[in-house]
């Protein structure tokens, strides 16, 4: 089997675009830390990681939205991981939309 051999911010797009097809669970796999030398493949695995369970959570969070039921306070461990999806870089936190149009 081929290894997905493409820049890392293609697979980004790729799965920003997965999340809005209302995902709710994903697995990552052939993260092998022993082989990699560099720890770049697995920092790469964690930052898919986290992409990974921001976008279940937020697909989740719809839901919960759409069927009426409230979701965590704002001091939420869930909160806390949207706000680890943003673009801090830019000093920039996007504003939170639930109903994430197109």
């Amino acid at each position: 089997m081929k290894s997905f051999r493409r820049p890392p911010k293609e697979f980004f797009e790729v799965l920003t675009k997965l999340s809005k097809l209302k995902v709710v669970g994903a697995d990552l796999v052939e993260i092998c830390p022993s082989c990699d030398y560099s720890d770049m493949t697995s920092l790469l695995g964690a930052k898919i990681v986290r992409e990974l369970i921001v976008g279940v959570f937020l697909n989740i969070l719809e839901l919960l939205t759409f069927l009426s039921i409230s979701p965590q306070p704002h001091n939420s461990h869930f909160n806390k991981l949207y706000l680890a999806r943003c673009n801090l870089e830019n000093d920039e936190i996007p504003a939170f939309d639930s109903r994430r149009n197109g």
